[in-house]
């Protein structure tokens, strides 16, 4: 079934009318956050979430960009150690808005990040079952609002910090 949802969500990333209106990315970033906080206690996982000021709205379907967040998260929790931390932060800097999700878990081998929005592509210390489309839908997602997508080892001990960067108008 999440497979299938998957396959629908890609699907509806790739079309062309998708409706765009003003988003208050906080607001819809804290919303879907919340949505995983059970998910996240059931491994002991700390799941926070990071404002630090109020952020311009951004253009944006609200429909993708919550299926684009909970796939980070999703991902961030299956991935992190039990008792690990992810934050899901959003700030504005330097004519962007960014939304991104960080975790303290194995990372992405640098090799491999090239190729990690690939459609069904796994990374090579990948564990357990997937579908490799999660970050695929992601990047589509981040096309079709013409942001961003940056993938980035998280400072200290291994970790990625998935952004998505907006551009203000």
């Amino acid at each position: 079934i999440r497979q299938t949802n998957q396959m629908l969500a890609l699907a509806r990333a790739d079309t062309p009318d998708a409706a765009l209106q003003p988003v208050d990315l906080g607001r819809l970033a804290g919303d879907v956050t919340r949505r995983h906080w059970a998910a996240a206690r059931s491994r002991r996982i700390d799941l926070g979430f990071e404002m630090p000021e109020p952020v311009p709205a951004v253009q944006a379907d609200p429909g993708l960009l919550e299926e684009a967040l909970s796939n980070l998260i999703d991902n961030a929790l299956k991935y992190t150690p039990e008792g690990g931390c992810v934050t899901v932060r959003v700030a504005a800097s330097d004519g962007v808005v960014v939304l991104s999700v960080a975790d303290d878990g194995p990372g992405i081998p640098a090799e491999d990040l090239p190729r990690v929005t690939e459609r069904f592509f796994r990374a090579g210390n990948t564990q357990g079952s997937g579908s490799g489309l999660g970050l695929a839908i992601v990047a589509a997602i981040a096309r079709r609002h013409g942001a961003r997508l940056v993938l980035a080892p998280a400072t200290g001990e291994g970790g990625l910090v998935v952004g998505l960067e907006f551009p203000l108008p």
